[in-house]
């Protein structure tokens, strides 16, 4: 048996939470800011591996992080790749350099960057239900395991059972061919979930 466990939140999310969201991402957009930004994301990169092997050593095989704000649906591409995708990459390899392996998620439509969380290594991308299942099945393929991508919501919240089969059928047919593929949902399920 695998065991995950959830860090929750990664260098940039825990960022975020330390300055405040809306003060975190309005300093994203002040160049003058950029420096101390990314001493903060560096601290904060130290703090999620060293929670990472702690779990490690309590058992887990894998952990995982959540960026969230770093995504499309939130900040920029550009963003994305100036403030979080190096310090996924570093997290990525140092976890790996201590056997551990890395779930990386981001909620919301991650289409644009799939190949860059792809590129940082990691050994699960957490995939949210908006996404391109070609493209990110494209982008992924031979590379990293998907996990996900069934909306938690609309799907497995709040659909029939037939509506629930016909969504894993659907997503099947796109993603679990060549492998690759953890079947799931695409963020945290609602506590209502039958």
């Amino acid at each position: 048996v695998a065991i995950m466990v959830r860090a929750d939140q990664g260098p940039f999310s825990l960022a975020s939470m330390l300055l405040g969201i809306d003060t975190f991402l309005l300093a994203l957009t002040d160049p003058e800011n950029e420096e101390k930004l990314h001493r903060l994301l560096s601290f904060c990169l130290e703090v999620v591996f060293r929670y990472a092997v702690a779990q490690h050593e309590q058992g887990a095989h894998l952990t995982s992080i959540g960026e969230s704000l770093s995504g499309p649906d939130v900040t920029s591409p550009k963003m994305y790749r100036t403030f979080e995708w190096g310090y996924a990459k570093r997290l990525v390899e140092r976890l790996q350099a201590v056997d551990i392996l890395l779930a990386y998620h981001i909620c919301g439509n991650a289409t644009r960057i799939v190949d860059d969380m792809t590129a940082t290594g990691a050994a699960v991308l957490e995939l949210d239900y908006k996404c391109d299942l070609a493209k990110i099945k494209a982008a992924t393929a031979g590379k990293t395991t998907i996990l996900g991508v069934i909306d938690p919501s609309g799907v497995l919240a709040f659909g029939t059972p037939d509506f629930v089969t016909e969504k894993v059928r659907e997503e099947l047919a796109l993603l679990a061919p060549s492998g690759g593929l953890i079947l799931g949902p695409g963020c945290a399920l609602a506590p209502e979930t039958p």
